[in-house]
């Protein structure tokens, strides 16, 4: 089974996360995750960072802190994700790759559907982030969980 390397951003902007719907017509199509992609050939995970920022979103975010590699099978394809934590630096997000990207509270991250391979990921997020929150930041995201789940 191919192994793939993908690079994701856990980018951060006054005490909340960007993450991005994968479009209808991609695998795993209306889940949720943190924008990022494929490591290409020769490049290092920051080039691929922020390349990927650049196209998906158009955004500039600063590399701060690499995260543990996650490593998950899925029927279809081996992937190990390298989340890195970034700081928004400027841009507003665009979703040139995505159905739409929001910024959320880390505490609600669990209320969006994200593919498996997240799951410990957004445990840590949480736990992480949970003592930073402000309470203006805690309250609920602009969507209903109806529309978040669907």
């Amino acid at each position: 089974m191919k192994r793939v390397d993908v690079v994701i951003g856990i980018v951060v902007r006054d005490g909340t996360i960007l993450i991005c719907q994968r479009r209808r017509s991609d695998a795993l199509a209306g889940y949720w995750e943190f924008p990022g992609g494929k490591l290409e050939p020769g490049e290092t995970i920051e080039q691929c960072l922020a390349r990927e920022l650049r196209e998906e979103l158009a955004i500039i975010a600063r590399p701060i802190e690499p995260l543990a590699v996650i490593e998950h099978d899925y029927p279809h394809v081996q992937v190990r994700l390298h989340p890195y934590l970034c700081q928004h630096e400027s841009g507003d997000p665009q979703p040139l790759a995505a159905e739409q990207a929001i910024w959320v509270a880390p505490t609600n991250l669990a209320r969006y559907r994200f593919p498996s391979a997240n799951d410990d990921l957004i445990r840590q997020l949480i736990a992480r982030f949970s003592a930073e929150i402000q309470p203006q930041s805690a309250t609920e995201d602009t969507e209903s969980t109806e529309e978040k789940k669907g």
